[in-house]
């Protein structure tokens, strides 16, 4: 993916809050504040491309909102490997993650591996503490490349209604030097709405990212939307990333099968290789136990 893309925040859809199954029509979007300078290519976990931040509730939720990791009472396990498609057509391991959750506390390792840059690995420790309707999550990253930075995340879970389900993520908060620059202080306001039947649950969330750059201000846009059946478990994201001039950065399109114990495949595809072709795979699993009436 381009730097811009690495960097910028995003969403996601998870399918269970404190037992009970989300179908969303979100509300969406806001808030980022970059500092002038250059963009780096900073490490992105692969689950930012295709998860919600209003809605996450496994393990995952260390790397797009760590407050997830206390909305439900569960204990979970992922592993996710992602492979590059060169122009010429051959194929290389881009990224490969691992991570367990426990009621809210959380550890995962990302190695990610630019073509042309430096290799980064990074290790995340994940806190998050329940209240009522909500909850509040910290991630603490020790990313280790050339040299060894640190990064700090926060983030918030809260449900003001029945219905409706918030989420806030303020990234870098550190403003890390990872890959030869800092890492931009970026922030995401998602919302998302329970509308539709159990037997189909539609999900849909957006997000603006804005970069301070010379000369002005540049805006980035993203949204995802979320289809999946209860009865036979199988669902379907789409995911879309916006340029400031309404052309795509980024589109991922996936599937998954499976209740707590699920598998996914993801493929995405954006213009530097021709967005009609597909230029990064990966394959998810999380295995998940939950307490009683919190089952996906």
């Amino acid at each position: 993916p381009s730097p811009a893309a690495r960097c910028a925040p995003t969403p996601l859809p998870s399918f269970a809050d404190n037992g009970r199954k989300i179908s969303a029509l979100p509300l969406a979007a806001f808030l980022a504040l970059v500092p002038a300078g250059a963009l780096g290519q900073g490490p992105r976990a692969r689950s930012l491309d295709y998860l919600m931040l209003a809605t996450v509730d496994d393990v995952r939720a260390t790397w797009v909102n760590p407050a997830g990791l206390a909305r439900v009472l569960e204990a979970s396990v992922m592993a996710e490997l992602v492979v590059d498609r060169a122009l010429d057509g051959t194929l290389r391991l881009g990224q490969y993650t691992l991570g367990m959750n426990s009621r809210g506390l959380s550890l995962s390792y990302l190695r990610d591996r630019i073509p042309d840059t430096v290799s980064v690995s990074v290790w995340r420790l994940g806190f998050s503490m329940p209240f009522p309707r909500g909850s509040l999550g910290l991630a603490i990253s020790q990313y280790r490349s050339v040299g060894e930075d640190e990064g700090l995340d926060f983030g918030a879970r809260f449900t003001p209604l029945a219905k409706v389900d918030l989420g806030f993520v303020a990234r870098n908060i550190s403003r890390p030097f990872v890959r030869g620059t800092r890492l931009p202080l970026s922030g995401v306001l998602g919302a998302a709405w329970t509308a539709v039947p159990e037997m189909v649950q539609i999900a849909a969330e957006a997000e603006a990212v804005e970069r301070r750059v010379l000369g002005g201000q540049d805006w980035r846009y993203r949204g995802v939307l979320h289809l999946a059946t209860r009865g036979s478990r199988v669902g379907m994201v789409l995911a879309a990333d916006l340029n400031q001039d309404g052309s795509f950065g980024r589109w991922t399109l996936g599937v998954h099968i499976g209740g707590t114990d699920r598998a996914g495949m993801f493929g995405s595809a954006s213009p530097a290789g021709g967005l009609g072709r597909i230029d990064r795979l990966s394959a998810v699993g999380v295995a998940s136990r939950r307490g009683p009436g919190m089952a996906r």
